[in-house]
């Protein structure tokens, strides 16, 4: 397997493969930088997840992935780390959860580069911290994860949150909703 996210390997949980659209290289990069960063803070009691730890976290994995060659000014490079961790970091800073599992994006059918996402579970919803701010990639990956909670043999809360670092913006996604309309049997 050709994964460049190296946590990945060391972890035990539950991971589902997912098709889906194609990524810039640069988000692909940002994206990673937001996995990395989020599996490293759900080792951490929500006590210890200090704005001082994850901006240090967050900083070290910027300048270690994302390659100032991918914007047109040093300048650029600087505020849109400033831009990402903004919409990020305050998500992480004492919040609870732990890792439940990752999706798997591939750009397209059958690419060899994919792309790995950590699904955190709180007490009440599944969370997803993405860089993607396109609605229909929004919404195809919830409706992704719904149907893998569906099949999955484990007890997940009801609700999917989707935390865009790209906008700040985040989505709720009902799916125990997806559970009742897509596989009700008719008698």
């Amino acid at each position: 397997m050709n994964e460049s996210f190296e946590s990945y390997h060391n972890y035990q949980n539950p991971f589902q493969p997912v098709y889906s659209s194609r990524l810039d290289p640069w988000k692909h990069a940002v994206q990673e930088v937001l996995s990395d960063v989020t599996a490293q803070v759900l080792y951490l009691d929500p006590e210890e997840r200090t704005y001082f730890r994850l901006v240090e976290w967050f900083k070290a994995a910027w300048f270690s992935r994302i390659s100032s060659d991918y914007f047109s000014y040093d300048t650029s490079y600087y505020l849109y780390l400033i831009h990402v961790s903004s919409h990020f970091l305050p998500h992480l800073e004492g919040a609870s959860g732990t890792l439940a599992g990752w999706i798997r994006y591939q750009p397209f059918h059958g690419a060899a580069e994919t792309l790995t996402v950590p699904v955190v579970k709180q007490v009440d919803r599944l969370k997803l911290y993405v860089f993607e701010t396109d609605p229909e990639i929004l919404s195809h990956l919830a409706d992704t994860a719904a149907f893998h909670v569906l099949c999955s043999s484990a007890s997940f809360p009801d609700l999917l949150e989707i935390d865009s670092a790209g906008d700040g913006r985040s989505s709720i996604h009902t799916l125990g909703t997806f559970k009742r309309n897509d596989w009700d049997i008719k008698e």
